[in-house]
């Protein structure tokens, strides 16, 4: 009895520094939420599980080598410490070894199954985007990362991408040739500062808002108001008296002058207003009246002709290329592609705010 109760306060010590461990390994219970769980989390979670083990290792080595050294010291007063100190020792460097060789393991078989994207953060760090279906299986996760062969309707995204919250985003839209697709992207931005900008967007626009909305284009838009004020709020955040920028679009929409309405200056917010919900009206019929498309149009520009958007880079509507090493296929616009050709993820990361901001409003993107 005596013995087994020396073990009681390191048994009550260990404790007391595991749960702060576990309250703070919030990657081990919080890969997804809801219904947007997929396979990819699967091994998000296994990845977040086996990273949690190697690093708890390493403070339960630490302390199984100092109290063996306690021992050691003591061995004087006691020489049957020197045999317990020499066995910790033992368990404390094979238990190491035992850890540190699952992490490898596990490590080399996620590198040898999962593209390189999926490890924008780190070596020892997946990143999930949101990809395919809630029931998708591990055989369609595997299948679709190593691009052997995609899933017509659905699109990868830039995992994590490594700015903003990384929230994972699914977007419903529709492809060149119609086909529909359920893609997704993380956010860039956050939900409270997205919410904010809107807030700010309708307080200071609201009426020129509502003007606009109320023309033969704004109609064309469903829930004109809620979306116009969405762009608005990714453009300029809201705020008032908002200038041009260093590619000449100016105003809370920030429209450049060859877009403006009958010639107005669009410096002034009416404008810019106007002739913003003009342009993404015209996005959103030319696009298939999906206005994630709407939206990568306004962005990156509408061009569908490689290399005609500002400095001669593709627009976001270019389709995308059936080269599997660099496109998705031409079923699907070049921003739609989670292989980001030629540099869009800037405007992924826009309609992915874009329609984390609509749903959170009650509206579908």
């Amino acid at each position: 009895m005596g013995r087994s109760r020396a073990w009681i306060p390191l048994a009550l010590a260990f404790f007391v520094l595991l749960v702060p461990l576990v309250a703070s390994a919030q990657g081990i219970a919080q890969v997804c939420d809801g219904i947007e769980c997929n396979a990819c989390h699967v091994v998000d979670l296994i990845q977040n599980i086996i990273n949690f083990v190697l690093g708890l290792s390493i403070p339960i080595a630490v302390g199984l080598v100092s109290w063996a050294g306690i021992l050691y010291f003591t061995s004087a007063a006691n020489p049957g410490n020197i045999t317990k100190a020499r066995a910790i020792f033992r368990s404390a460097i094979i238990g190491f070894i035992v850890a540190l060789s699952a992490f490898l393991v596990v490590e080399t078989i996620l590198h040898a199954i999962l593209d390189e994207d999926y490890f924008p953060q780190g070596w020892n760090q997946v990143t999930c985007p949101d990809k395919g279906p809630t029931n998708a299986t591990l055989g369609d996760l595997f299948q679709e990362v190593r691009g052997l062969n995609p899933q017509q309707g659905q699109a990868g995204s830039i995992p994590g991408g490594g700015l903003g919250t990384g929230v994972g985003t699914q977007i419903v839209t529709l492809g060149p040739d119609g086909t529909a697709l359920s893609i997704g992207f993380p956010t860039s931005r956050s939900e409270a500062d997205l919410l904010t900008s809107y807030n700010n967007a309708l307080a200071n626009y609201g009426t020129q808002i509502d003007t606009a909305c109320n023309t033969p284009e704004g109609r064309a838009i469903p829930n004109c108001r809620t979306k116009v004020a969405t762009i608005i709020a990714l453009e300029t955040g809201g705020n008032r008296y908002e200038g041009c920028n260093e590619h000449g679009a100016c105003g809370p929409m920030q429209v450049k002058q060859a877009n403006a309405i009958g010639g107005c200056n669009v410096s002034t917010s009416a404008c810019s207003i106007n002739s913003g919900v003009r342009y993404l009206s015209r996005n959103y019929t030319t696009f298939g009246q999906s206005f994630a498309n709407a939206a990568a149009a306004y962005n990156s520009g509408n061009s569908t002709v490689p290399g005609q958007s500002p400095q001669g880079l593709n627009s976001a509507m270019v389709r995308s290329s059936n080269n599997q090493e660099i496109g998705c296929g031409s079923s699907y616009y070049a921003w739609q592609c989670y292989k980001n050709p030629g540099g869009l993820k800037e405007t992924q990361d826009y309609v992915a705010n874009a329609c984390s901001l609509l749903r959170k409003r009650g509206d579908t993107c």
